[in-house]
């Protein structure tokens, strides 16, 4: 008697590649507003002048972004990069419209094109970072990089 063929339920399969690039925008969304309430204490301390707030902004996107690009290229096994981009550009337009709620006032501008620009680069250069230390790692047998 021939067996049936069973059919793989959904919550055995892999989730794909876009919901890991999902999964890690959102991750470094939350990241983002954990930072920018740190960067608002240390304004109201006097730690650090009003003057630095455009600079501010643009380091902790950058750094999100590059975490988000990390965090999908790590789930993925291939197209690192390119899913580590997508992440970038993900999370930039998540917290895009998060803090345009936030503010209630949502407007696209060049300024959003510019900053998902950025979110693709950073996130690509991140992924294709992990990558090289990946293969450095397994190339030379070293373990001092742990990912």
């Amino acid at each position: 008697m021939p067996m049936k063929k069973r059919r793989k339920s959904r919550s055995a399969a892999a989730p794909s590649p876009l919901l890991y690039c999902v999964r890690s925008a959102v991750l470094a969304s939350v990241a983002t507003a954990l930072l920018v309430l740190l960067f608002a204490f240390l304004l109201k301390w006097g730690v650090l002048h009003t003057g630095s707030i455009l600079t501010v902004n643009s380091i902790i996107k950058a750094l999100c972004a590059c975490a988000a690009g990390v965090l999908a290229a790590r789930s993925v096994a291939s197209r690192g990069w390119l899913y580590g981009g997508l992440s970038g550009c993900l999370y930039i337009a998540f917290s895009y419209v998060a803090f345009s709620l936030i503010e209630r006032e949502f407007q696209l501008s060049l300024v959003f094109l510019s900053d998902v620009a950025l979110g693709f680069v950073c996130g690509a250069g991140a992924a294709l970072m992990l990558s090289l230390f990946k293969n450095l790692r397994t190339e030379t047998g070293l373990s001092l990089i742990h990912i």
